[in-house]
């Protein structure tokens, strides 16, 4: 009878688990993606916050007759209410139609998570204010 099969002395010696490398490699890729969602979620509650902003923005009395200045001021201004400080308002965007403003967002942030590594991430929002009629 020809056996193919493992002898029985030897099935006492096969490894089960894992071993202290793997362990390490796997506790190093769970300590680097906390990392990353330590440095993102402030990221995202922060534009959160601007898209809050500027959803409201056009519920605000009286801002469909206002200048595109005096909109960007407004809208800076809820950003400083909400607590958002790292906005930069050169990324306001306000053009005027026929009979309407756009005011769009685009912007990007950029945190240094270690060494040369950085996590970037852009956003591109837009609201339309229409004036409201006499």
């Amino acid at each position: 009878m020809a056996s193919n099969s493992i002898p029985a002395r030897q099935f006492g010696r096969r490894q089960q688990g894992l071993t202290l490398i793997t362990w390490l490699l796997i506790i190093a890729i769970g300590v680097f993606l906390a990392l990353i969602a330590l440095k993102l979620i402030p990221i995202y509650l922060e534009h959160y916050s601007i898209q809050h902003a500027l959803k409201t923005l056009p519920e605000q009395p009286f801002v469909g007759e206002q200048a595109p200045a005096e909109i960007r001021k407004t809208l800076v201004n809820s950003f400083k209410i909400n607590s958002v400080y790292d906005f930069d308002p050169k990324n306001i965007k306000i053009t005027k139609g026929l009979r309407n403003y756009t005011v769009e967002l685009n912007y990007e942030v950029r945190k240094p998570v270690m060494g040369n590594v950085d996590v970037v991430v852009y956003f591109s929002d837009s609201v339309e204010i229409i004036p409201s009629s006499p």
